[in-house]
Parts: C-alpha cells; structure tokens; sequence
C-alpha cells in the first residue's frame, strides 16, 4: 500500500503522518472524526497482506491486544480490513519511542529503572494471561510525555 499520509480511511480515520515502518507494518498518526482524537493506525505491509499466515498472525495480534486491559499495554480500540490491508487502530502515544531515546546518549541508571519498570509490569501482565510477545524491542515501547512507558 503506498504511502496514506492524507488521505481518509474507513470515511472517519484521516492520516495525518507517517510514524514508523517495523518489519510487517507501517503506523500512521490519524484524526478519527468520530472520537474527536489523535489515534494510531497500523497497517500490515502490502507484501505481507497478500500471505494468508501473515495476515493470520496480524489478526490474532490484534486479537489478543485488544483483550488485554493494563495501563502500560497501549489498548486496541478497533481492527479489521481496508481495501484487503488489515489494519489495527490503537491509541496514540506523543512522545517517541525508546529507541529514539537512546539515540541521544547513555542515562543513569534511575532514569533507566524508572523507564523500564513500566515495560515489566505490562509484559508481566501479559504473561500472566499466557500472552508472549514476538520481539520487545526499543522501537515497540512507546513514550508518553510524563517520561512512562505504556
């Protein structure tokens, strides 16, 4: 699918920005016209959308995520199919990711242990309701402004 920035998708999602690219998705910032709010989209890539595995996958990813309910696991609020691009809406999280974060250097470790105990907390959770996740890596942890990961 090629780029979406700007254009209205499912008549209420308007994509505002392009966010980031991991190895299957891309994420986009949208206005959604009926929340009245920023959100996230993430759509599978072209390529894996046409492999029924991987759109499986993506499904029981979203699936999965919308049924987990903790203040450090972004939520899930809607997925489905656009023009036979799965797609999952989350709520959208300001401030970056890990990963852009340590670009910027080395920290102590307080501010080190004050980011990753969030991170520990919803993967706990998670495992607790025999849920695993593929890859935890810098760029799937979100920052929000007070400094937290969700």
């Amino acid at each position: 699918m090629p780029n979406l920035t700007h254009k209205t998708l499912l008549n209420r999602y308007n994509v505002q920005e392009f966010l980031g690219r991991g190895g299957m998705a891309e994420v986009y910032k949208v206005w959604d016209s009926q929340r009245i709010t920023y959100l996230a989209m993430k759509v599978l890539l072209e390529d894996f959308a046409l492999d029924r595995v991987f759109t499986r996958r993506f499904t029981r990813e979203a699936n999965t995520l919308a049924q987990l309910q903790h203040p450090n696991i972004v939520p899930i609020l809607e997925y489905g199919d656009y023009e036979s691009q799965p797609y999952l809406v989350m709520k959208y999280i300001p401030g970056g990711t890990l990963k852009d974060l340590l670009r910027s250097g080395a920290m102590d470790y307080k501010k080190a242990a004050q980011l990753l105990v969030p991170i520990a907390r919803g993967l706990d959770y998670a495992h607790r309701q025999n849920m695993f996740h593929r890859r935890s890596e810098e760029h799937t942890s979100e920052l929000q402004s007070q400094d937290y990961l969700v």
